[in-house]
């Protein structure tokens, strides 16, 4: 009998799962604008040491701030546009991390030992334009750029000379994976270098597409790499062979932001194209930007898919992943105490409106918002809680809402039963 019910108990949690696929309850995050304290269009941005930020972009544009706080500029002396930037360490409290490079037009290589306050020029011995910058240790870093050039210092950039890649092909970016080994550098027609020796070496690995291929990132033992057409390549053997992945989408993907050594991953690209593979592994799911721009680049905060990414991009655009984040009333749920949903206030509301619900028991929750006509628009929250009082706010701001009446639905599932627990409530949105 004991095993019988236990048995029950897992077929249900089964069919809750299955339900949950299958109706896609997962997909569709919300991306809140940020203020970058610019407009000139930005293309890549990057964490350094105690959580400083710095990002660079076009006219030799280099801001800089801590996390959510207003960003400053910083005079980098150049006016040519500044195409990536990276620090000495991936260890935001490792003081290696406040020195970083920065490279750009005309064969412009920055660097910085203040985090991105000031910065001063280095002599790279190129005029090429440089796209692409990574270091794999205090000491060592490799910078890449157009008709195939491949610099590496070993002296923190006092000093660069050319390693020889047998390419001619414009190199559009370069990365290591964080055991520091494994490099990847990704450039036009098809291009694809991988080292695993901490870029000693580089191999030239053939892949099933001719696009421009704009970045590639490594994860465990596979790897992503994206392109022209909506192109997205996906490796599970450390980049031995690629597959190639539906997107859905044809614009240009530019950018792949990856979450510490996790596979979970977010892919900017132009006409505010966003993808993600939060819900599921081995699929692209595209999120809602509400924008137009070409999305450059951006990084993610911390490990694993609870923490925020964000992504930069044209005209100064920046935008953070809000991953939900109901919270938790200090009140005491009684023991009889059922699963609510209860009426959001205030209602009508304009901009913003809070939801609360409690859980009898430890349960996984969904929150998802939806058009009066059922159409889902954005899965509020995606958390595992325990029993309690909880309040999600709704900015219909940050979700591009329009004037009108919606959908907010509950699906909770006790973590011991399987049992399901749904209700709706209708919010008015008044402008």
């Amino acid at each position: 009998m004991k095993f019988f019910s236990h048995y029950l108990r897992c077929f249900s949690i089964v069919l809750c799962a299955l339900f949950l696929y299958q109706t896609n309850l997962f997909s569709q995050r919300a991306w809140v604008t940020q203020p970058s304290g610019t407009t000139e269009d930005i293309y890549a941005m990057t964490m350094g040491y105690q959580h400083r930020v710095c990002g660079v972009g076009a006219n030799g544009i280099i801001i800089g701030g801590q996390e959510y706080a207003a960003k400053s500029i910083s005079q980098s002396g150049v006016s040519t546009k500044l195409y990536d930037i990276c620090f000495g360490s991936w260890d935001l409290y490792n003081t290696n991390s406040s020195f970083g490079f920065v490279v750009g037009e005309g064969g412009a290589i920055l660097k910085t030992t203040d985090v991105g306050v000031t910065w001063s020029k280095l002599q790279s011995n190129t005029i090429a334009t440089l796209r692409g910058v990574s270091f794999v240790n205090p000491a060592k870093g490799f910078a890449v750029g157009d008709s195939g050039i491949l610099l590496r210092t070993s002296d923190s950039g006092a000093t660069w000379t050319k390693q020889f890649t047998g390419s001619t092909k414009n190199l559009n970016s370069i990365s290591f994976f964080y055991d520091g080994l494994r490099g990847f550098i990704a450039g036009d027609s098809g291009t694809l270098f991988i080292s695993t020796n901490a870029g000693e070496t580089w191999n030239q690995n053939p892949v099933p597409s001719t696009v421009n291929l704009y970045d590639a990132k490594g994860f465990y033992d596979g790897a992503y790499t994206v392109g022209d057409s909506g192109t997205s390549l996906r490796s599970t053997d450390s980049g031995t062979t690629w597959e190639v992945m539906t997107t859905n989408v044809i614009s240009i993907l530019r950018r792949i932001i990856t979450a510490d050594e996790s596979m979970y991953v977010v892919i900017a690209g132009d006409g505010g194209t966003i993808l993600e593979n939060f819900s599921t592994p081995n699929k692209w799911t595209k999120d809602y930007s509400g924008l137009t721009s070409t999305l450059c680049g951006g990084y993610a905060y911390g490990g694993g898919c609870t923490e925020p990414f964000v992504i930069i991009g044209s005209g100064g655009v920046m935008l953070r992943m809000d991953f939900g984040g109901a919270v938790r009333d200090q009140r005491t749920i009684s023991a009889n105490a059922d699963y609510k949903l209860f009426q959001s206030y205030p209602n009508p509301f304009n901009p913003t409106t809070n939801i609360s619900f409690q859980i009898s028991s430890a349960s996984n929750v969904i929150l998802d918002l939806f058009s009066i006509t059922g159409e889902k628009i954005v899965s509020l929250l995606n958390e595992h809680l325990q029993s309690g009082y909880y309040t999600q706010q709704i900015n219909a701001e940050s979700l591009h809402l329009a004037s009108g009446t919606y959908l907010c639905r509950i699906l909770a599932v006790d973590e011991l039963t399987g049992k399901a627990f749904t209700q709706t409530q209708k919010i008015i949105l008044m402008k």
